[in-house]
């Protein structure tokens, strides 16, 4: 993650849909307090899946997520994008391009999921060869979403790569000196970024 931003936007709902207020019972409150723990429990073994490289079996703990917990908006925004990962890592493009674009529709106000929704969605139409698109989901993702440094990095990222396959080497390395000089703190952007300079050498 970027460092010394702000926590980021999923965690605060998270934070925030836990503090019980209005004269709640402690026991209630307690109750609360675990199922939502339980579902970021799910969710968290189902991250840990997809970045073992175990897609299936995270993409079935993200639907089940989706399917037993569709009131706790902040976790299954975050179970929706990991299962638009999960399809596009699999070769499911569809579904993956399905998924990203529901996340924007049904979680609006997750700031985070709609970036990394949109993003998704680049990624999705680079991986169909659909440049165009892809350029113009980036562009959406920079323009909307500045205040989400490290989702935007990726997005020029993705911005560069696409010019890359389109020949636009110019571009392509204007682009990856870009994310060098204004996303200096995002440590993993950083390092694609010098790899994918040093293929267009």
């Amino acid at each position: 993650m970027c460092k010394g931003k702000k926590i980021s936007l999923w965690l605060i709902s998270w934070c925030v849909a836990t503090i019980v207020i209005f004269g709640i019972q402690n026991g209630q409150q307690n109750m609360s307090l675990a199922q939502t723990s339980g579902v970021e429990g799910k969710v968290s073994e189902a991250d840990e899946y997809f970045n073992e490289g175990k897609n299936q079996e995270a993409l079935d703990i993200y639907k089940t997520i989706l399917a037993e917990h569709p009131n706790d908006s902040v976790f299954c925004a975050r179970a929706q994008i990991g299962m638009a990962n999960a399809y596009l890592r699999i070769g499911k493009q569809e579904e993956a391009l399905s998924a990203y674009e529901a996340a924007l529709v049904k979680y609006p106000n997750d700031l985070w999921a709609c970036s990394a929704g949109q993003k998704g969605i680049g990624d999705t139409y680079t991986s169909m060869g659909k440049f165009d698109e892809a350029l113009a989901a980036y562009s959406v993702v920079l323009r909307k979403y500045s205040d989400q440094p490290e989702v935007c990095a990726w997005a020029l990222l993705g911005t560069g790569n696409v010019y890359q396959q389109q020949g636009k080497v110019k571009k392509a390395k204007k682009t990856f000196n870009t994310i060098l000089k204004k996303y200096k703190d995002c440590e993993r952007v950083i390092s694609e970024t010098k790899a994918q300079i040093e293929v267009i050498k």
